[in-house]
């Protein structure tokens, strides 16, 4: 933790847990790290994979309000712990209420993989597309134009 070229990446709770899980449970080991850190920054991520339009899930991230070590030198541990599980559920609160919505402006989009489910149903819909004289899209829902 003396080092500034570094990332020191932790699950927080202890496990991969729900996203919508409360309260969140830090682990003691999270408070210990940021009371014993003398510089850096500590910033909440949260992540959730929800399913939208497509066969495969979103994969939706959202960073929370960075915490600047210096500026909170006294902090014990365990007050440390439940700044951060606030910092956390209030990024995790902002991701969900994103994501339920669906709203893709509310995002960067990263990455892209690929539309539609595949197979027989695809294959009708390609059928059905073409007869209809249109040009087959394979998502399930047209993006807003």
């Amino acid at each position: 933790m003396e080092r500034s070229d570094v990332l020191f990446w932790v699950t927080a709770q202890g496990d991969f847990v729900d996203p919508r899980q409360r309260p969140v449970d830090m682990k003691p080991g999270v408070g210990h790290a940021a009371a014993n850190a003398k510089h850096g920054w500590i910033i909440p991520f949260a992540v959730e994979y929800p399913f939208w339009n497509e066969r495969l899930p979103e994969a939706l991230v959202a960073f929370g309000t960075p915490q600047r070590v210096e500026l909170n030198q006294d902090l014990n541990a365990a007050q440390w712990n439940k700044c951060l599980a606030a910092a956390l559920e209030e990024t995790q609160n902002e991701l969900r209420t994103a994501a339920i919505s669906r709203d893709t402006n509310a995002f960067i989009e990263l990455a892209a993989g690929t539309v539609g489910i595949g197979g027989v149903y695809d294959i009708t819909r390609r059928i059905r597309s073409a007869l209809a004289g249109k040009r087959f899209n394979p998502a399930h829902e047209e993006e807003p134009s």
